[in-house]
């Protein structure tokens, strides 16, 4: 089963520092709260399509679920895949837990500059196998509109650290 999440926003950033933040795995901290830390693996091609990372993520969605604070301490690994570069325009990767347990998501960011401005779109897909899906609609309640949620939180904060670093750069000059 495939589902499909998206958000936007305004930024008053320009694209190609938004750009930088979402190419290179080991700033997705900067902005994403469920990554602790990322580390490279493979470097990819002459363009970084194929690149790997590993990505040691907060496990705050099954908090958000279950409201149990030991889980905001749980750390899981997961491994993210450049899919798609476009400089200043597109950034696209995989993402799935390690162990691979069929579970996966694609990640696309596009951006449209606008001026000093830049919509930001934000679409992840997630493959979730039939029987993980309907085990977990039993466990954990409302998880569809709490993934909503996080991935709105995560796109305010992008917003929020590339307009501040665009305003020191601004006044800077």
């Amino acid at each position: 089963m495939i589902k499909t999440v998206s958000t936007e926003c305004t930024v008053e950033a320009p694209a190609d520092l938004i750009y930088a933040r979402l190419a290179a795995f080991d700033r997705h901290g900067e902005w994403d709260e469920t990554v602790s830390r990322a580390e490279p693996i493979t470097e990819g091609n002459t363009t970084g399509v194929g690149a790997e990372g590993k990505v040691y993520e907060h496990f705050s969605l099954l908090h958000a679920a279950t409201g149990d604070d030991r889980s905001k301490q749980a750390t899981g690994l997961s491994k993210r895949t450049l899919k798609e570069l476009v400089p200043n325009e597109r950034v696209s990767w995989t993402n799935h837990m390690m162990p691979n347990l069929g579970v996966s998501a694609t990640m696309t960011w596009t951006l449209h500059a606008e001026g000093r401005f830049t919509r930001a779109v934000a679409e992840v897909a997630l493959s979730v196998p039939t029987v993980v899906e309907k085990v977990g609609r039993v466990m954990f309640r409302n998880l569809d509109s709490k993934y909503e949620a996080q991935l709105n939180e995560a796109i305010e904060a992008l917003k929020a650290v590339s307009e501040a670093e665009f305003a020191k750069l601004v006044v800077a000059v």
